[in-house]
């Protein structure tokens, strides 16, 4: 919740120094859904373009995130970063009635990271260029459902439209140039 605090405030001073792009360089192996909703909440309601640069792993929490921007920004994963897609892991203690709660939540949360996958896949990704968004949504559960962690070289997470493109690509050269 820390981070998820601090990378709020620092957004907010970024925001208000002038309306360059941000750049955020991301290294992240998850983490909890209500501390990167808050994040993806935040990065969505910016005004300024943002350039996201994903290293080592963009795993869970770390592959929502990103998605934020898919339509104001530059999604990009360094060439050796892996991605993790899945459901997400659940632990918790309590009640039975503070359990079906729980679950009920649950629910809303995996749906809301179906949607979030499947727009953003279908809009951007090469592999679902002429499906559905019924048949994006049903492919993305499939490999959910029969993988649980679904592992993505950055090729394969650049093919299905996780992110725009690698650096070093022959559209994004280097750092540098982006």
């Amino acid at each position: 919740f820390r981070m998820a605090n601090r990378f709020i405030k620092n957004l907010r001073i970024l925001e208000s120094m002038n309306d360059s792009p941000i750049v955020v360089h991301q290294y992240n192996v998850g983490g909890d859904w209500n501390a990167g909703m808050s994040i993806y909440d935040m990065i969505l309601q910016s005004p300024c373009k943002i350039i996201f640069i994903c290293h080592g792993i963009s795993a869970s929490m770390g592959s929502i995130i990103p998605q934020s921007i898919y339509n104001k920004g530059i999604r990009l994963t360094m060439p050796n970063c892996y991605w993790l897609i899945h459901e997400g892991e659940q632990a918790m203690s309590g009640t039975v009635k503070q359990f079906q709660s729980y679950y009920e939540f649950s629910r809303l949360s995996k749906s809301q990271m179906y949607t979030i996958y499947t727009e953003v896949c279908h809009e951007t990704g090469e592999y679902f260029e002429n499906m559905s968004m019924s048949k994006t949504k049903s492919f993305l559960r499939r490999k959910l459902e029969s993988k649980e962690d679904w592992w993505l070289t950055a090729k394969e997470a650049v093919l299905y439209g996780f992110v725009d493109g690698t650096v070093g690509s022959e559209k994004y050269k280097s750092m540098t140039a982006i």
